[in-house]
């Protein structure tokens, strides 16, 4: 399974994704920037229980939360491992209210572990950051 979420990020921009995926977060953070988009405040991790769903077809991510954020994928950036063989992907999306941000998704691969997901929501301003699980 975590194989299949590399699949489908690596498979964005051709015809065989007509499916929309869906993960369960399990906590999230919130983390404001300074002026030079240094981390200046950071929020303990907090749990929480939201589907997210990525709909490749549409160049779509929808967050089911209190208040539900839509997002449009506007470019697919680079994509690439880190360090810590993270599967990192790079999306420059449009959220509902207009307002253009980054949203980063990780698989991060443990052969102990189940695999885990971060999803990361980059404004200039905030980052909002998700772990996730597969639904």
């Amino acid at each position: 399974m975590k194989y299949l979420f590399i699949a489908i990020l690596c498979l964005w921009g051709k015809s065989s994704y007509e499916q929309t995926y869906k993960f369960k977060t399990t906590k999230v953070k919130v983390v404001v920037k300074d002026k030079n988009s240094d981390f200046s405040a950071c929020s303990d991790w907090e749990k929480v229980s939201v589907v997210v769903t990525i709909n490749r077809s549409d160049k779509k991510i929808h967050i089911y939360d209190a208040e539900d954020q839509d997002f449009d994928v506007l470019k697919v950036e680079d994509s690439w491992t880190d360090e810590y063989k993270g599967e990192w992907h790079k999306l420059y999306c449009l959220n509902k209210e207009g307002k253009k941000c980054y949203i980063r998704e990780c698989a991060l691969f443990n052969p102990k572990d189940e695999t885990k997901y971060m999803l990361y929501i980059d404004y200039s301003d905030t980052a909002i950051i998700f772990a996730m699980k597969e639904d």
